[in-house]
């Protein structure tokens, strides 16, 4: 995964595994910080409960009640899932690209401006999330060509 990112310009930042792994890299790719992550789980675990509806058809045999996944979900260490990523996206108003070794970026989609995009990168091994930044430091845009929408 490092030599793909590495080949797109890009590096892995370092994120603390405490099973809120992937709302601190949303933190630091929105405030250059890790410490926000409770607030980003609170306001998607929020959303989802607002749009029961809309979520609960992402549900999947884990999450067969809806009810139970938001109170499982508001558990700080509770690890994000597709519905938590999704609802996230929403929230922050940016699509999220998340990069994994061996397959194209997957976009996680939220605004229809496809630059508006937040960089992550998942270790299926570890279930881990880290942040994803430009060689540069900078947050990087790809276009839509060079990712895969997942809805």
């Amino acid at each position: 995964l490092l030599e793909k990112l590495s080949i797109l310009g890009l590096r892995r930042v370092k994120i603390l595994g405490d099973g809120n792994c992937f709302f601190r890299a949303v933190s630091n790719q929105l405030y250059d910080r890790q410490s926000n992550h409770m607030q980003l789980r609170t306001a998607a675990v929020n959303e989802i409960a607002k749009n029961k509806d809309h979520f609960s058809s992402f549900s999947t045999s884990d999450n067969n009640d809806i009810n139970q996944y938001i109170g499982r979900m508001r558990r700080n260490g509770t690890y994000a899932d597709h519905l938590a990523i999704k609802a996230t996206a929403i929230v922050v108003k940016r699509n999220i690209v998340i990069h994994r070794y061996n397959d194209k970026p997957s976009l996680v989609p939220s605004s229809a401006d496809h630059l508006q995009q937040i960089h992550i990168a998942y270790d299926r091994d570890h279930r881990h999330y880290d942040s994803v930044r430009a060689l540069n430091g900078s947050i990087p845009q790809l276009p839509t060509t060079d990712v895969r929408m997942i809805d």
